[in-house]
């Protein structure tokens, strides 16, 4: 009996946090979920250049309000491109990429990382595919590096934050409209 109400309660907390669904099932189905291909088009009606523009303003809006440069990133990359999963998970896991992916600011620039995520949770690898490669992700992140470099010379933290003297939500509202601008680029035929 106390197993099964340990259970229970442990059930009740999951579900009440909207951590999981109706009785602890999987977030996805045994497929996992479905990646975009190269072959794949979406239609945003048009709308490309105002997607890229809100993911500059949410960016910078998020990493002045709620901090935590890898989650703003990727927070503002999902609230403004309609087809980027909301996976407040996927959110809850880039926490602990800010600041250099450590906070010691020694790797990667944390909204660039949001980037990342943001483009794997679009079309990265899945459990269905583990083994393959992910060869458009990671085209699609190297594209947004290579504006990185182009604006700050680099994509390490401490790099970054030297260049734009600790003002990072500058940082963030760029990332966040190169990634959409890449993603839209992509799977929308959006050109700037």
């Amino acid at each position: 009996m106390v197993k099964r109400r340990g259970f229970l309660n442990a059930l009740a907390a999951c579900a009440g946090a909207g951590l999981c669904t109706a009785g602890c099932a999987p977030v996805s189905d045994a497929e996992g979920p479905r990646a975009l291909t190269e072959k794949d088009h979406i239609d945003v009606g048009g709308h490309g250049k105002e997607i890229i523009q809100k993911a500059y303003e949410l960016g910078r809006e998020y990493q002045a309000k709620y901090g935590s440069c890898s989650q703003t990133s990727l927070a503002a990359i999902q609230d403004s491109v309609p087809f980027v999963p909301k996976d407040g998970l996927l959110l809850m896991a880039a926490g602990p990429l800010s600041g250099g992916a450590t906070r010691t600011r020694n790797a990667s620039c944390g909204a660039f990382t949001g980037c990342g995520l943001a483009i794997g949770s679009v079309c990265g690898r899945t459990r269905a595919n583990f083994t393959g490669k992910a060869p458009l992700a990671g085209e699609l992140i190297l594209q947004v590096h290579d504006k990185f470099v182009e604006a700050y010379g680099d994509v390490l933290c401490n790099t970054i934050r030297a260049k734009v003297e600790s003002k990072c939500s500058g940082v963030v509202s760029n990332a966040a409209a190169w990634a959409a601008q890449v993603l839209l680029k992509q799977f929308a035929g959006y050109r700037a």
